[in-house]
């Protein structure tokens, strides 16, 4: 093992430790508080107590039973631990058990008790603290440690690459500003050359090169930098998905208010209106079908029934939207791609998914947070939609809600939450409840 792992584990164990004997401490307090008869002289008190203490008794014991029978509990966990508390945990169930039979009488006894059972479990605490700090550490501060180190680590190697990157591509002089956070698909760091220019590297996941076309996105950036809507490229490594751009001045729209929706739908417009379209559609369900669902189905079969029943819904629709003209479009228009400079023009940023497509389906993108954003957006780029164009609207924010639900249970079930920060199920909830919303808004919209 690493000195240095070894140092991050005693330090997290320490860390533990003293938890535990603060802990102990809290609990020393309020037993002698008990056992002078100070606090929790009411029958209601009482009560309370031993509903909570058996829920916690049969939850100690039912844990111990676990620990018994499952391999992955027994390397997350301490037997010591575990097996101290069983004593606490008996005699609590059969004093609550008591306490119940004589529920509406006066116990001689129970403060007593209940001061000794305090003790106990403070005592309890004491041990155990002094056990993994003389002896082993938890096995789950262990591998928190441990992730923490090879996090650490990871960053530490991806940094260094950055550092090489740069200097080779910006020259002597240039260094790392901070890392750029925010992003499902890409690690990245703002930059800056010696004469104080700024630049943004973006560093692929493993994930994201096997879904995205490299050369066809460099093609994608370049059609775009060429119609002004976006900064220029001026790296690319199509096999490793590595790119610097120039840095755009400003900040992502999904952290302002005072959204301009005029500019957002026009800057729409420029794109879906370019003469240069791209060599390959979109294909959004067969994406859906061959990658994202699939996917996703390979690491959990458990399906939510709401996820099935929309599923269900949206795919009737599928050859009337396959069907529509298609224009150039980015296919992933959120919020968080789109820039607004310091002089408050809007720009177009991440290419990875470009391809010709129903141009309604950037709207469709634009509603991820909220449903009722896309459909604000709706109006400013076509005035008066028609009954069709709302329509379309909203099956394609069914449509891209469930896409990225995929996106959300794969990154999960991958352990891909710790390196981007995000809670995954958390996102697969949110697209779910926001293709729930947009279904509602397509039944009360267009009944």
């Amino acid at each position: 093992m690493e000195k240095q792992l070894e140092k991050q584990i005693k330090k997290f164990n320490r860390i533990y430790v003293i938890e535990l004997f603060v802990i102990a401490a809290v609990i020393i307090t309020l037993a002698t508080l008990k056992l002078l008869n100070i606090i929790g002289k009411s029958q209601n008190f009482h009560h309370v107590f031993n509903v909570i203490t058996t829920i916690a008794a049969i939850y100690i014991v039912a844990d111990f039973v676990w620990l018994c029978f499952s391999k992955p509990r027994q390397k997350r966990n301490s037997w010591f631990d575990k097996i101290s508390l069983l004593p606490f945990a008996i005699s609590l169930l059969v004093f609550d058990i008591i306490c119940f039979i004589k529920w509406n009488e006066e116990i001689s006894y129970y403060s007593l008790f209940v001061s000794i059972a305090f003790y106990y479990i403070a005592a309890i605490y004491i041990a155990q603290g002094v056990y993994h700090l003389a002896f082993k550490p938890a096995p789950s501060i262990v591998e928190a440690a441990t992730q923490e180190f090879n996090k650490e680590k990871e960053n530490e190697r991806v940094e260094s690459e950055v550092r090489s990157l740069i200097k080779k591509v910006l020259g002597r002089g240039a260094k790392i500003l901070c890392p750029l956070k925010g992003g499902m698909m890409n690690i990245s760091y703002i930059v800056r050359n010696s004469k104080g220019k700024k630049y943004v590297v973006y560093i692929s996941t493993e994930q994201a090169n096997e879904m995205v076309d490299r050369p066809l996105e460099k093609e994608h950036q370049k059609i775009a930098s060429d119609l002004g809507l976006t900064s220029k490229n001026v790296y690319f490594d199509t096999e490793r998905g590595i790119k610097i751009n120039e840095y755009i001045d400003g900040t992502s729209i999904d952290k302002i208010e005072d959204v301009d929706y005029q500019k957002v739908a026009d800057l729409f417009k420029r794109f879906h209106a370019s003469k240069k379209l791209s060599k390959a559609d979109y294909n959004p369900f067969e994406r859906f079908v061959n990658t994202y669902e699939k996917e996703a189905l390979e690491f959990s079969k458990d399906v939510d029934p709401k996820y099935k029943e929309l599923r269900t819904f949206l795919f009737r629709y599928r050859k009337y939207l396959e069907s529509q003209k298609k224009a150039l479009c980015h296919n992933d228009a959120q919020r968080s791609n789109i820039v607004r400079d310091l002089q408050g023009n809007y720009f177009l940023i991440d290419f990875e998914f470009v391809g010709n497509n129903d141009p309604i389906y950037d709207i469709g993108t634009f509603g991820n947070a909220l449903v009722s954003e896309g459909r604000k957006l709706l109006d400013f780029y076509f005035e008066k939609p028609t009954k069709d164009e709302i329509k379309r609207y909203y099956l394609w924010r069914i449509y891209i809600s469930l896409q990225w639900y995929n996106v959300a249970i794969v990154k999960h079930y991958r352990g891909e939450g710790e390196a981007h920060g995000f809670d995954f199920l958390a996102v697969a909830k949110h697209f779910l409840d926001n293709a729930n919303d947009a279904y509602n808004s397509f039944e009360n919209e267009l009944k």
